[in-house]
């Protein structure tokens, strides 16, 4: 089963170099009739797909980040809220209050402590470097296939049955 899971990353990272060049070719070629060399056009579209990934990545990723901190600075104030609302009763409510553990309190009760931050934080930047790392593979294969059509149709169909190849190199032509 751990076989199938690792070889499964392999398949979805080699299906989206086939999509993603498969996508960037037509372009490419349009810029090529228009009197853009071939290579030029095909580095300046991937070029451009890559900014455009980063780009988007960084602004969500700056916009997570503030909600997140937004959203522990606002737990942080509903719980000083609620404390400061339970007490001056002279009832449970006062009670409750004093059983609710204190501002302070908090970062020991739910075990937040330096060491666990970097080991989390180290955690998610090893998945970004390894999800980027990806993300180099799908680009660079898919380079590799567009710049050898030829050899990149021979390949894909080598995978399909005898009888099916010819059907599914009309499909792919139409499709481009």
């Amino acid at each position: 089963a751990y076989v199938l899971w690792e070889l499964a990353s392999v398949v979805v990272m080699f299906v989206l170099s086939l999509a993603l060049a498969a996508a960037l070719r037509p372009p490419a070629e349009a810029l090529a009739r228009r009197g853009l060399p071939r290579s030029v056009a095909l580095v300046g579209l991937y070029l451009s797909v890559v900014a455009i990934v980063a780009a988007v990545f960084l602004l969500s990723a700056g916009l997570v980040l503030e909600d997140v901190r937004q959203l522990g600075r606002d737990a942080y104030r509903a719980h000083e809220d609620l404390i400061l609302n339970l007490k001056g009763h002279k009832d449970w409510r006062e009670k409750l209050a004093g059983a609710l553990p204190q501002s302070g309190q908090l970062e020991a009760l739910l075990g937040i402590d330096a060491t666990n931050l970097v080991r989390s934080a180290l955690g998610v930047t090893m998945g970004f470097v390894g999800l980027l790392a990806n993300a180099a593979v799908v680009v660079v294969l898919s380079l590799y296939w567009s710049v050898d059509r030829v050899h990149f149709e021979r390949l894909w169909l080598s995978l399909l049955p005898v009888e099916r190849r010819i059907e599914a190199r009309q499909v792919w032509r139409s499709l481009e």
